[in-house]
């Protein structure tokens, strides 16, 4: 890790449930294969934070989307579930992106962002 950097990254293993009560408001919130809800659960901190977030889901679990049955029934369930993450994240107040890694290094290379609006 860069020396400058050191001092502002905090390594903490904990389960994600009460992880907010260890972080301080604001702090940016990572998800790198966050396995199903996981990834929920790292959102849901964010927002509880005020925070910034990055994830990168994985894993989805069946009838995980949240969305419409019927988007679930016509489109790639993995593409539902983000879907309604984002809105979700939107209704929140929330500004959200999709940007991705390259695709040779996983199958699941979406990558959701959320800033939250000032």
């Amino acid at each position: 890790m860069a020396p400058w950097v050191e001092e502002k990254v905090k390594w903490i293993e904990s389960p994600v449930d009460g992880m907010a009560d260890h972080l301080e408001p604001g702090t940016t919130i990572t998800g790198v294969h966050a396995c199903g809800k996981l990834t929920d659960r790292c959102l849901e901190v964010a927002h509880l934070l005020g925070s910034r977030v990055v994830v990168m889901p994985c894993c989805y679990g069946p009838n995980q989307s949240g969305g419409p049955e019927v988007l679930t029934r016509m489109l790639d369930p993995w593409v539902v579930t983000d879907v309604d993450r984002t809105y979700r994240m939107e209704g929140l107040g929330y500004k959200m992106d999709w940007t991705y890694i390259p695709r040779m290094i996983t199958p699941r290379n979406r990558v959701l962002v959320g800033i939250p609006k000032t």
